[in-house]
């Protein structure tokens, strides 16, 4: 499985999720993709190491397009896994994720329970400590 996190625009929340990623994900390829940020991301996560970075040139493309284009291009073909910038990952969210998945020849998507809605704040829900204790 690789996971691709899908950015555009949004600097502070995309730092947040890959770093979510890298404290609770082992040993899977993590692919960042830029669809054409102006925010200054470029210059962030070109010079990190923790992940492939592909930076859509091309000018904002509509979502589908560029992921097909990163499937396409980069010759995946395997099970991957598209994440937001704005969800921040917590623990075993992508194992129980990947269990759900695996369960069921039927399913072809599974998706989770967000961690970034108003929802969860009138729920008194209001920190990753506290969404980590609800969803256990």
């Amino acid at each position: 499985m690789k996971i691709i996190v899908y950015v555009r625009n949004n600097m502070e929340r995309a730092k947040l999720s890959i770093e979510s990623i890298s404290l609770f994900v082992e040993n899977a390829p993590l692919i960042v993709v830029d669809n054409a940020s102006e925010d200054g991301f470029a210059t962030w996560a070109s010079s990190q190491s923790t992940f492939d970075y592909v930076y859509m040139d091309e000018g904002y493309q509509p979502v589908g397009r560029v992921l097909n284009q990163v499937i396409d291009g980069m010759g995946i073909d395997e099970d991957i896994m598209l994440i937001d910038s704005n969800c921040i990952i917590l623990p075993k969210l992508i194992e129980n994720m990947m269990s759900t998945f695996s369960s069921d020849e039927s399913l072809g998507v599974v998706g989770c329970y967000t961690n970034f809605s108003s929802e969860l704040e009138h729920r008194g829900i209001n920190n990753q400590d506290a969404m980590v204790d609800y969803i256990s």
